[in-house]
């Protein structure tokens, strides 16, 4: 089993249900149904025993890019587990479940919005790409006084319904923490996990899998429950 186990239920045992939309990750290569994004050719996408492993090449300027898929008819919720790696504590890394407007046109310029968790400077937060690329302006944000906790990943959870996002983290994927909703900008057409990085240094992000729960598709836990 990816990223340890344990006697009973485990958030990371995959689902007995399947779903289109659901990627556990564990069958060596990416599946058809991802559209890799890769803004400035400097991302790495494959499949390891961990799971999804996105490794970007060193930037000194704001670089972005992951998968994405189209999204499924609201309501419905995402659920990721992150792992960050980068040589420096203070590299700006973040990596998280990733919301656009019809990406398949143009990600560089187009409308999307990520939950991410920022390692370099220790916190969760929603904000749109373009903002990101300027720094100017974050939407939702929650902060840790130190990146300790994170030695295994945060787990991330996006739950959209009647055009409202709530976001949600947890350290174990069993209890969530709230951290704040708000009203869509606009009605996201694709879903997907995402990496920026701006560092001196190579970095990677681990996703081990990506389950969306919608009303198309409940996904069964063993011995969790849904």
């Amino acid at each position: 089993m990816k990223w340890g186990g344990s006697v009973g239920y485990s958030p990371l045992k995959a689902p007995t249900t399947a779903c289109g939309y659901t990627d556990e990750f564990d069958d060596a290569s990416l599946s058809g149904s991802w559209t890799e994004w890769d803004q400035a050719a400097y991302l790495t996408v494959s499949e390891t025993t961990l799971g999804l492993e996105i490794t970007a090449a060193s930037n000194a300027t704001l670089k972005l890019g992951g998968i994405f898929k189209d999204a499924p008819a609201s309501p419905y919720s995402i659920t990721t587990l992150v792992g960050l790696y980068a040589n420096q504590a203070t590299d700006i890394v973040r990596a998280g479940i990733l919301l656009g407007q019809s990406l398949g046109g143009s990600p560089s310029t187009s409308n999307e919005l990520v939950w991410g968790y920022d390692r370099g400077i220790n916190l969760v937060r929603l904000q749109s790409h373009l903002d990101y690329q300027t720094g100017s302006s974050t939407d939702i944000s929650v902060s840790f006084a130190g990146a300790s906790e994170l030695h295994s990943g945060i787990y991330l959870r996006v739950r959209l319904a009647s055009n409202i996002l709530r976001l949600d983290y947890s350290w174990d994927g069993i209890g969530y923490i709230a951290a704040g909703s708000q009203t869509a900008p606009w009605t996201p057409s694709n879903i997907g996990l995402h990496m920026d990085i701006r560092n001196p240094s190579p970095a990677k992000a681990f996703f081990p899998f990506f389950r969306v729960t919608s009303s198309a598709c409940v996904l069964d836990i063993p011995g969790g429950g849904r």
